[in-house]
């Protein structure tokens, strides 16, 4: 009961963290936003591709630049860690989000048939919508060439009940629904240890 209890508050911090950056978001939608992965890959993963059968990028897209600056904490916002599962039909996709000021980068780690783990990375924005907060991804990459990757994009889609029961449903570009469950990752240690899963680190 006790470690129910803290995974729900845990949960319910995440919430508030998304909701403070679509707030921001809303406040800021006449500006442009920058951001800069401030992480460094760790060695690249020889069994890495990047695609999901059935979605072709219309176009390549270009990766945003790198900023080793190394801190969670910045003069432009804090960077937040979040740990995302979903499963669809028998595969468990499990990702590594960051976000800071409403914007940035998820990686997706899967396997497929015949290939072996495979990992995509994607831009992700958060935004309000009817349905309630979007963490919406777009430009699927593969993360250590950079190359487009076949992969669908993924759109979280958080909602709160009449009971005050949160939930979270993503719902692919192509229509494809699933349940998934998300957690803010605390602390440097925590977060490199989990972020080393996708070839991150916090510097």
């Amino acid at each position: 009961m006790k470690g129910y209890l803290i995974s729900r508050i845990l949960f319910a911090f995440g919430i508030c963290l998304l909701l403070q950056n679509c707030s921001r978001k809303s406040e800021e939608s006449s500006e442009s936003h920058h951001f800069s992965e401030p992480y460094k890959s760790s060695e690249p993963d020889q069994s890495t591709t990047s695609e999901r059968d059935g979605y072709t990028p219309d176009s390549e897209q270009e990766t945003p630049e790198q900023d080793y600056s190394g801190n969670t904490e910045t003069e432009t916002g804090t960077v937040q860690i979040f740990d995302i599962r979903f499963v669809v039909e028998v595969t468990q996709y499990k990702a590594a989000l960051w976000l800071k000021n409403g914007e940035g980068l998820m990686r997706v780690r899967y396997y497929k048939e015949g290939v072996g783990p495979v990992m995509v990375q994607q831009k992700m924005r958060v935004e309000n919508t009817d349905r309630g907060i979007r963490l919406t991804g777009y430009s699927p990459v593969n993360p250590e060439t950079g190359e487009p990757a076949n992969y669908i994009p993924d759109n979280f889609y958080i909602s709160r009940n009449e009971n005050g029961e949160w939930s979270v449903t993503n719902i692919d570009d192509q229509g494809v629904t699933a349940d998934a469950s998300i957690s803010v990752v605390e602390g440097i240690d925590e977060q490199n240890r989990f972020l080393s899963n996708f070839n991150w680190e916090i510097n």
